[in-house]
């Protein structure tokens, strides 16, 4: 951070202009920023305790850019904020065209060396604890044989340990880590679409903008989603289907629902698709663009 400091100081000296945006870390990494004497712009992923360091640095911010609604409360809340126009909401993007495939699930399948015969509901990412993995060990359980549960970009071994399982059913397949370019050919295998979100981590349940939920929608795929705060300040039931969080048998009742009603998911699959042009990298990068110029006199 030191070095930060002297580069912009010695900008400055020489009397150039210029603004800072960064993304939140730690609140040691911004310790000095305020001190710059710069206007600076912060991205906040995660509501933030109270602390001198994040307090100096808020106030002092000429805009900050948060990505839901809840956590722009509760920073007006917890660190007494006078402006809430200088807090501009906008959740995680999505590059559409490169989710967007006209591969066929057939052709997908064929590709990946996947049965045609059977529903496959996918969930694609890491294993973190905070995402509430063990709901998938119950809920596989209460489906048939011929409806798997396929976990692509996370292997068996790891869950098992995180999770502290021995035995896991049969149609809970797990595919590995993934190269990232191959997952628009995974979710196009797909019958529907998983995002997680649990009661049991705030940052799950309150705070995250899953980055899966915007590429799902994308993909055009029936997606099943944890029926979480966060994941309401994007989309409503116009677009998913929502289980009980923390749930097992909720998430294996609403798979099966949306498998077997294929016209209303076939509405809903429209309406996400429709929605991704709000959330287009390019869409967001012009609204904080235009943000940071109203925030400034650059």
């Amino acid at each position: 951070m030191l070095s930060y400091f002297i580069f912009f100081w010695i900008r400055k000296i020489r009397g150039e202009r210029f603004i800072m945006y960064t993304i939140d870390m730690d609140q040691f990494s911004f310790a000095l920023v305020p001190l710059l004497g710069v206007p600076y712009f912060v991205e906040i992923h995660d509501a933030k305790r109270y602390s001198y360091a994040y307090s100096l640095l808020f106030h002092n911010a000429d805009g900050l850019i948060v990505i839901n609604s809840l956590i722009k409360k509760e920073l007006l809340e917890n660190f007494k904020l006078k402006n809430p126009e200088k807090i501009l909401i906008f959740p995680n993007g999505i590059d559409v065209n490169f989710f967007n495939g006209e591969i066929s699930k057939e052709a997908a399948r064929k590709k990946l060396n996947l049965s045609q015969n059977i529903k496959i509901a996918l969930y694609g990412g890491q294993f973190y604890q905070w995402k509430g993995f063990e709901i998938f060990p119950e809920a596989a359980k209460l489906l048939n044989q011929h409806l798997t549960i396929a976990v692509v970009g996370a292997d068996e071994r790891e869950v098992r340990a995180g999770l502290g399982m021995k035995d896991f059913p049969a149609n809970l397949d797990f595919f590995g880590k993934r190269p990232y370019a191959e997952m628009p050919l995974w979710f196009a295998a797909a019958d529907a679409l998983i995002v997680l979100g649990t009661k049991k981590s705030d940052y799950s349940y309150l705070h995250t903008s899953p980055m899966k939920l915007f590429e799902y929608m994308a993909a055009r795929r029936p997606i099943i989603a944890a029926e979480t705060p966060a994941i309401e300040d994007v989309v409503t039931e116009r677009e998913v289907f929502f289980y009980e969080p923390d749930n097992a048998d909720s998430m294996a009742r609403i798979i099966i629902k949306a498998l077997e009603n294929s016209a209303e998911a076939d509405v809903r699959v429209g309406n996400a698709f429709a929605k991704t042009a709000v959330f287009a990298w390019e869409k967001r990068g012009k609204r904080v663009y235009d943000f940071i110029g109203n925030n400034t006199c650059l």
